[in-house]
């Protein structure tokens, strides 16, 4: 008798995932809809023990694929090709650096996708940022961070939790790997919605953990800036008549930077540009750290990273740096 196919599909890319990922191992197998329920694995060079806790749900759970893949791709890739292994009706993008906190997760949000007779419906998670969690990251990680300790982000499109049908990622094409190297899934949501698709809720709720056990340096903190900066001037070269309100924070950055550089213009732009490094994340004041008064020359030094980005990103229309 031919085996069933899956209603969901999970796709987790899997790098050194621990602690984490065994977390959202553990919650995948408690899901109310476990029995039709797809885990897609991509591998891309695990060595810290998460493979073999992937092999130990697989030997419980027959509807898990494992796929190995080369490091360097980047995840817009990584997800692309477990969507092409992927046999479900929705498709469920994860990360090893996250986990739903109910039984009925995936249920739900499938079922939100479901109820929508829009096919381009994307479903994003209800993400948390637990300050418990962050007080635990080293100060790099709790310097980036700062802005999202004990938030709470509802319908985020962050490939942490989202669902859609793969009809819909069928339609539209794949993710643009060539040009989004690693942030596929908001160029892709930006298609859909241009196609007449939509954002919805699902109200689950997921910790975000991306800090946990990670121990990074100013380099990092800088090449994250420069990364988030090229994404968004990638976009913004992808998308340029889009007027929505999320791009005039962006451009703020660096017309600032710009600005301090311009002759008859600098006296206007260095207070603001000063005024707005030492605003720009004003939870990291509490770090218990002798680096926390440096703050504002981190992140007037990230503000121009983030420009440098940008630059790149909009001359290129493309985002190719990667950060671990």
């Amino acid at each position: 008798m031919a085996e069933a196919a899956p209603l969901v599909s999970v796709i987790l890319p899997l790098g050194n995932g621990l602690p984490i990922v065994g977390k959202l191992l553990d919650q995948l197998e408690n899901q109310t809809c476990i029995d039709v329920l797809e885990l897609v694995v991509i591998d891309f060079g695990s060595s810290d023990g998460s493979l073999d806790r992937v092999k130990a749900y697989a030997a419980k759970h027959p509807l898990t694929t494992v796929v190995k893949t080369p490091k360097g791709r980047g995840i817009t890739s990584w997800f692309n090709e477990g969507i092409r292994h992927a046999r479900g009706e929705f498709i469920l993008l994860t990360a090893e650096d996250c986990y739903p906190l109910a039984m009925d997760a995936v249920a739900r949000a499938v079922q939100r996708v479901r109820e929508d007779p829009n096919p381009l419906t994307w479903a994003g998670p209800t993400v948390l940022h637990p300050r418990e969690l962050w007080e635990g990251y080293d100060f790099w990680n709790k310097l980036w961070f700062s802005r999202e300790a004990g938030r709470i982000c509802r319908g985020c499109v962050a490939a942490k939790f989202d669902v859609f049908r793969k009809e819909g990622f069928e339609r539209l094409g794949h993710l643009d790997d060539e040009a989004f190297r690693f942030c596929g899934d908001a160029d892709f949501y930006l298609r859909l919605q241009a196609a007449g698709g939509h954002l919805v809720a699902s109200d689950v709720e997921i910790i975000h953990a991306h800090g946990v056990g990670k121990r990074d340096g100013l380099k990092d903190y800088l090449l994250r800036e420069m990364l988030y900066g090229e994404m968004a001037g990638a976009l913004r070269r992808h998308y340029p008549l889009d007027r929505s309100g999320r791009w005039y924070g962006v451009m703020t950055k660096p017309l600032l930077c710009i600005g301090s550089l311009i002759p008859h213009v600098w006296w206007f732009s260095w207070p603001l540009l000063l005024l707005y490094a030492i605003c720009y994340r004003p939870g990291a004041y509490t770090i218990p750290d002798l680096r926390t008064f440096l703050t504002p020359l981190f992140n007037l030094a990230g503000l121009y990273a983030f420009t440098m980005g940008y630059a790149r990103g909009l001359f290129t229309g493309k985002q190719s740096l990667a950060v671990k």
